[in-house]
C-alpha cells in the first residue's frame, strides 16, 4: 500500500506540474531579460547541500534577451536537475552571450548519456535509468519538456557527451 500511496504522490505531483507550467505559459508575454540574472535566481532555487554548483559567467553581466523567461526558466530548472540528479560533483553553468546567439551549457560529470541516446532522452516518459527508484530517475518527462518549449520559442536545446565524461545539456536562443 506504501508503494502504491507514493506512486499515487508522483502521479499527482507530476499533474499538478504540468497544470502549473501549462498556465504560467499560457499567461507568459515577451519581455526583456537578463540572462545571467535568469541564471542566477534559477541556480539559487535549485541548490542543495548535496550539490554543488560553479557559475562561469562572461566578465560582463551584461547578456540581455526578449524572451519568455518563464519558460527560459522551465527549461533551465529542468536541465539543472537532471545535472543535479546524474552529475557527479561538480556542476557547471556556462554563459556564452553574443551577437548572434546567446547559448547557455550545463555541464556535469556524471555517467554521460551515449550519443545514439542524444534524441532519445527527449521523447516524453523515455528513460536510460530503468529502475522505478526515484533517487536516480524522474519522471522521463523533464527533457521532453525542456525540448518542446525550446522547440515552440524557436530555440534550439541538445544533450552531448563530454570528452572526459559527463553530459553537456546546451539551449541556444537565436537572435
Amino acid at each position: 500500500m506504501n508503494s502504491i500511496q507514493g506512486d499515487l504522490d508522483s502521479i499527482n505531483t507530476l499533474i499538478s506540474d504540468t497544470l502549473n507550467i501549462s498556465l504560467e505559459l499560457t499567461q507568459e508575454t515577451k519581455k526583456s531579460a537578463n540572462i545571467v540574472d535568469e541564471i542566477n535566481s534559477t541556480v539559487a532555487v535549485l541548490i542543495t547541500p548535496q550539490s554543488t554548483i560553479k557559475l562561469t559567467l562572461p566578465a560582463s553581466n551584461n547578456c540581455s534577451e526578449i524572451l519568455y523567461p518563464m519558460a527560459f526558466k522551465r527549461i533551465l530548472t529542468n536541465l539543472i536537475t537532471n545535472a543535479i540528479r546524474y552529475g557527479k560533483g561538480e556542476i557547471q553553468v556556462v554563459l556564452d552571450c553574443n551577437n548572434a546567439q546567446t547559448s547557455v551549457h550545463i555541464d556535469d560529470n556524471g555517467p554521460g548519456i551515449p550519443e545514439e541516446y542524444g534524441e532519445k532522452i527527449f521523447r516524453p516518459f523515455y528513460r536510460l535509468e530503468k529502475s522505478r527508484n526515484s533517487d536516480t530517475g524522474g519522471s522521463g518527462l523533464e527533457l521532453a519538456i525542456v525540448r518542446q518549449l525550446a522547440n515552440s520559442h524557436n530555440w534550439i536545446a541538445t544533450l552531448s557527451p563530454r570528452k572526459n565524461g559527463g553530459t553537456r545539456a546546451t539551449v541556444v536562443i537565436k537572435l
